[in-house]
């Protein structure tokens, strides 16, 4: 496989160095496109969850951008020896690479093949931070990482993506946008296109909305592009700059349906049962029991309401079509962020 990117105008691939001592990291970080002369060979990167862009923290300048030298990257030069230096610049626990992802660019569509052989010495890949590689770690920004605020992810290299704009929904109309800009329309939202993590597909889009929104709920809605479209987007559709790209055409994130009978209203489990009493007055006789923070699914109709936890109890199907009652439970469109025990975590 082939690490050079033909569309980018590549630059020389050195740092000049001040002998006069008044030379700034940042000045060399921001104008790393223009023509340089001999010095060390860095490698630019930028850092993701899956629902958004993480600061770095072996940044110099620029929070969103980090670098290290080439020459500490171990042999041979590989897509996976990359990934793992950066993952330990980084500090991610992940040391062997098994968790991250590593995309040639921030707009790449598929992630390197993990034993491709790069350049990192005298080519393309990461020379500058306008061609910084992508590193995902494969999972929310929960415990160890905590995604950047969507008023932070600014572009200081001067290559800032458009915005994207959407509307939010429940079933029954429109929902408040907490990113909402315009007094007027209070559902209308948006979010930098570069805080959202490659591919950019659909599930990316959600999983970044439900971050900023905190409301976890919209991981798991439905996306579509425009008011006359009659079926959501799948999940792995890559999403163009096209779509969301201005306030009068907004994507469209639409709450999962829920109403009798319907098992598709996502459930938090937020605790194990304290029993597997049989629960007689409805046709389900026995307990669900998955672990916490599973999500089950449910119509949203309350059974009863649990004296001792103070949740309520919902008919649910898990994960494998066995149909019961999960104890100490919580409507995922009632979660908040910030009702979570962590200010990082989304429950």
């Amino acid at each position: 496989m082939s690490t050079h990117h033909t569309d980018w105008n590549a630059p020389p691939h050195y740092e000049a160095v001040d002998d006069s001592g008044s030379h700034r990291e940042s000045d060399t970080l921001l104008d790393s496109r223009k023509p340089l002369a001999s010095g060390p060979r860095y490698v630019y990167y930028r850092v993701y969850a899956l629902d958004g862009i993480l600061r770095c923290k072996n940044d110099k300048g620029n929070p969103f951008i980090g670098r290290i030298k080439a020459t500490s990257v171990p042999l041979p030069h590989t897509v996976a020896s990359l990934k793992r230096a950066l993952v330990q610049a980084e500090g991610l626990p992940d040391p062997n690479g098994d968790l991250t992802g590593l995309f040639q660019t921030r707009d790449a569509r598929t992630a390197m093949v993990m034993n491709a052989r790069v350049d990192i010495l005298t080519g393309d890949l990461g020379a500058t931070a306008h061609t910084s590689v992508a590193l995902v770690f494969l999972t929310s920004s929960k415990g160890p990482v905590c995604a950047a605020s969507d008023d932070e992810g600014d572009d200081d290299t001067g290559d800032e993506l458009p915005l994207l704009y959407y509307r939010l929904y429940n079933r029954g109309g429109e929902e408040r946008s907490v990113r909402s800009f315009d007094a007027s329309e209070p559902a209308l939202g948006r979010v930098k296109r570069e805080s959202i993590a490659p591919p950019r597909n659909v599930l990316s889009v959600r999983r970044r909305i439900a971050n900023v929104e905190g409301k976890p709920i919209y991981e798991l809605a439905d996306l579509f592009t425009d008011m006359t479209a009659d079926n959501a987007l799948h999940s792995d559709t890559l999403m163009d700059d096209t779509c969301g790209s201005s306030k009068e055409n907004p994507v469209l994130i639409v709450q999962p349906e829920h109403r009798p009978g319907v098992y598709n209203r996502p459930v938090l489990i937020v605790a194990l049962p304290s029993d597997f009493a049989v629960y007689s007055s409805h046709r389900f006789t026995q307990w669900l029991s998955p672990s916490p923070g599973d999500i089950v699914h449910s119509d949203g109709v309350a059974v009863d309401r649990d004296a001792y936890s103070g949740y309520s109890r919902y008919a649910a199907l898990d994960k494998s079509g066995k149909t019961g009652y999960p104890a100490h439970s919580k409507l995922l469109d009632e979660v908040s962020e910030q009702s979570s025990s962590s200010g990082c975590n989304i429950q």
